[in-house]
């Protein structure tokens, strides 16, 4: 036997092992994560939802539409994941799907759902899954920018229903330099080749950096397709909660849905929770907003605070646990194709 052959078995052992905790022991932590979440929703909310939830024709319309656009929401994800990894290798958009669920899965048991770059990468081939992570950030940033573009659209609308002129204080000032600055980043990222080459010819700029690489790699065009994506998904996830809240009897304009989930959105930005535990907080979160901008409009509706906990709970557990689930299954089962 060749000495070389121990230290060789021992790493095959650790990826073995590796490969079995991220296929199995995460998977089956992060159901056991979410039916535990679900399992301790406390009883009034579940009798609240029984209560007020009558199930008519347009009650199951409702809930139809919701589940069809948490699957078109993870689709638009999932394009965007699979205009990126087509950087490294060709990637089927069922490949793309599972991998993106898979990540959810995974990022439902890490601080700031961190765990979606990981799991979205196994469908990769191990010598490319170090890049993918890296370029996933792209996708991951546009989503950030516009996150934040609309969150101050919607502090701005806010602002000028309770002021009348945002302009005139000290908080739209600061929401107006802040906003332009906003914008300019977005411009940053779409022109991020031409800048980062002209950085790249500057003597004091490193010349090798992981990230600057392969966002050298992304065109103009293909970064406004990240933008386009990451607006529309935005807009799934205001609709739904739109939808909701019909779903529990409150008729709001949906100017108004956008202007406090923009800004719900916008605070959670920088909350560095789990997936598992932001369900509390958003319902946490969800209440203040609306208190503060609708509390008027809302003043008369019974149990306000049980109906906007329960819309943003259902909007948590459609569009991060039923996904969540869905992964964790696809690895446990087989069916997530993986490359070790």
């Amino acid at each position: 036997m060749f000495k070389g052959d121990h230290p060789r078995e021992g790493k095959t052992k650790v990826l073995k092992i590796f490969w079995v905790v991220i296929r199995y022991v995460l998977p089956m932590a992060a159901l056991g994560y979410i039916f535990f979440s679900v399992s301790n929703i406390p009883a009034d909310q579940l009798l609240y939802w029984r209560q007020s939830v009558s199930w008519s024709l347009l009650s199951v319309a409702l809930i139809l539409a919701v589940l069809a656009l948490m699957l078109i929401n993870w689709l638009l994800e999932a394009l965007k994941w699979q205009q990126l990894a087509q950087r490294f290798e060709p990637v089927s958009l069922r490949q793309a799907y599972a991998g993106v669920l898979f990540g959810i899965s995974l990022g439902m048991i890490t601080p700031r759902r961190s765990g979606e770059f990981a799991g979205r990468v196994v469908v990769l081939k191990p010598e490319n899954q170090v890049g993918g992570m890296v370029i996933n950030t792209a996708g991951s940033f546009t989503q950030f920018l516009i996150t934040l573009l609309f969150g101050h659209v919607g502090v701005a609308l806010a602002l000028v229903g309770k002021a009348g002129n945002y302009s005139t204080s000290r908080e739209g000032q600061l929401l107006l330099y802040s906003g332009l600055a906003l914008v300019l980043a977005v411009v940053l990222v779409l022109y991020a080749k031409s800048f980062f080459g002209w950085l790249q010819q500057k003597s004091w700029f490193p010349k090798r950096l992981k990230i600057i690489e392969v966002v050298m790699t992304l065109t103009k065009k293909e970064m406004a397709v990240l933008f386009s994506l990451s607006a529309l998904r935005y807009f799934i996830f205001i609709t739904q909660f739109h939808l909701l809240l019909t779903l529990f009897g409150i008729q709001l304009m949906i100017y108004d849905t956008f202007m406090v989930l923009s800004i719900i959105y916008l605070i959670m930005v920088g909350i560095p929770v789990s997936g598992l535990a932001e369900a509390g907080i958003r319902g946490s979160v969800a209440l203040f907003v609306f208190s503060l901008y609708l509390g008027e409009k809302l003043a008369g509706f019974p149990a306000m605070e049980l109906t906007i906990v329960s819309a943003t709970l259902l909007l948590w557990f459609v569009n991060l646990a039923l996904p969540g689930m869905l992964g964790a299954v696809l690895s446990l089962s087989g069916k997530l194709k993986m490359s070790y």
